[in-house]
């Protein structure tokens, strides 16, 4: 998993959150009271710490959405992008469907019907988060509902999946959302928003509207009065939630540590539901660093930043259709393809460098080759020139004129055509010998009547044979047989080759079969 950033963006307050390696590395809140310094703000944070400013989510707040469930009478992915606009509006009845965008997650699917979550966000809403972004110099990929980045985030929690209901609590002072899981499906989401007019002891407040970037003066904070208001509301939207789900295993809470520190006495006494706060420690690694203590709040921001890392533009919710569809794709792919690009190069450079070497060495084996070859024909055909056509074919074709002298030798002279046959008969004894004994052939030399050969054995035995072969082939003085190397290796290359040899025969006449 590589870098993520997931931003949240509220009425106050802007939550960013940062995963490198699978790991949270960096939390950090911006409150709106000064707009300008709100936004330089954002901008030094990027610039200091060399954040890509492509691999960033972004949320609208759940409240400004529209979220409904429904089946639709397709399973393939290309059928509901086509009609999932149209489908929607038959459900939705507080907005006309031209100024929205709808996205949907899938459910389930069963029986050739697919079960969605729909979520619909305003035209202008999006516009406005992007052109926010934009001002900032971020371009994020993705354009999400914030109350989706708990669910992002449960998909890493491996317990949740085993438990069959599971119940997740976000409580803020505007509003408050829930949303619930079976082994891990999502089952039902919702936002319930709750007015500042509603509490009649706000202090330093200003009445909260539904302007997607309202300034307030201060964070809200609630007297203890105004806590009991809000508990109240919250338990009996779940009561109502809960009527048709079989009962709740566990109840997590997230959002505002001063409102969900009181709010597990109050559920038990009220409806004798035990609740805690969401743990993420133990399965997502955390920067020694960050202050556990505020992680409740940053929850959703942290889910989007897990999304941003994997990169998963297909699952779940992306707002980022028709006008605002992503066309900086190539941004995102840049330093990636410039590392390539840059290896590729390097690695062509590499091969070319070692070809040339190659090359050149390989040449130089090659002219060493001609010149061995060149030598062997002077010896032989003194004051003739050696037959060549061309540069690489110079070998050649000087073996096809030595080939043409041992098979046609009348033209030749007498001691080349000996050579030629004391060579071919050396190879046949040679060969037959290496069908029963192993032993190497690193040497082998025939200059007029005199034979060298050399090389690797396993004992002194192939010395006898040689001797006999070639003596049974050869009539030889009994001293013209000179043992030239007899010795043990100090390293064997082979278990089995233990010995170095080389020895020369002189070869008196020839009785040529």
């Amino acid at each position: 998993m590589s870098n993520g950033i997931g931003i949240r963006l509220d009425n106050d307050y802007l939550f960013l959150a940062v995963v490198e390696q699978n790991a949270l590395v960096y939390l950090h809140s911006i409150a709106f009271r000064n707009p300008e310094s709100a936004f330089q703000e954002i901008h030094s944070l990027f610039s200091s710490r060399g954040w890509y400013r492509h691999t960033v989510v972004v949320s609208l707040p759940s409240r400004h959405c529209i979220a409904r469930k429904f089946s639709v009478e397709f399973t393939e992915h290309a059928d509901i992008e086509q009609t999932i606009q149209y489908t929607s509006e038959q459900y939705i009845h507080t907005l006309p469907i031209e100024s929205l965008i709808v996205d949907y997650h899938i459910l389930e699917r069963r029986n050739h019907h697919t079960r969605l979550l729909a979520v619909a966000a305003p035209h202008i809403l999006i516009k406005k988060t992007l052109d926010f972004m934009a001002s900032r110099k971020l371009e994020p990929f993705i354009v999400d509902m914030d109350l989706m980045g708990l669910f992002y985030l449960a998909t890493m929690d491996s317990p949740v999946f085993s438990l069959p209901l599971v119940l997740f609590l976000e409580i803020q002072h505007h509003c408050f959302h829930f949303l619930i899981l079976e082994h891990g499906i999502l089952k039902d989401i919702r936002s319930v928003p709750v007015h500042a007019d509603s509490f009649s002891h706000l202090s330093d407040t200003t009445e909260i509207s539904a302007d997607t970037f309202q300034i307030l003066p201060d964070r809200l904070f609630l007297s203890p009065r105004n806590k009991k208001k809000l508990y109240s509301k919250i338990t009996t939207e779940l009561s109502r939630s809960l009527l048709g789900f079989p009962a709740i295993d566990k109840i997590y809470l997230s959002g505002n540590p001063d409102l969900i520190s009181e709010f597990p006495f109050h559920l038990r006494e009220k409806v004798s539901l035990s609740c805690e706060t969401w743990d993420i420690s133990s399965f997502l690694p955390l920067n020694k660093h960050l202050d556990a203590s505020i992680l409740p709040e940053y929850l959703p921001a942290i889910g989007l930043a897990l999304k941003a890392a994997a990169g998963k533009t297909s699952f779940g919710l992306n707002f980022r259709k028709k006008d605002f569809r992503y066309r900086n794709a190539k941004e995102i792919i840049k330093k990636p393809l410039m590392l390539f690009l840059l290896l590729f190069f390097l690695f062509t450079f590499l091969l070319a460098f070692y070809s040339k070497n190659s090359y050149q060495q390989y040449q130089r084996k090659y002219e060493i080759l001609v010149s061995k070859a060149r030598e062997c024909f002077e010896r032989n055909f003194s004051g003739e020139a050696a037959p060549s056509s061309s540069y690489w074919t110079q070998i050649s074709d000087i073996h096809l004129f030595l080939e043409e002298c041992i098979h046609h030798p009348k033209n030749q002279q007498p001691p080349f055509a000996d050579t030629m046959y004391i060579w071919q008969k050396a190879s046949e004894i040679v060969s037959s010998l290496r069908q029963d004994h192993f032993f190497t052939i690193d040497y082998f030399s025939i200059d007029q009547q005199r034979l060298s050969i050399g090389g690797l054995t396993e004992s002194d035995l192939i010395f006898d044979l040689l001797k006999v072969k070639f003596s049974s082939s050869f009539p030889a003085e009994s001293d013209s047989f000179q043992v030239l190397v007899n010795e043990p290796l100090s390293s064997y290359p082979n278990s089995r080759l233990k010995r170095r040899y080389k020895y020369d025969l002189t070869i008196n006449s020839l009785e040529k079969e």
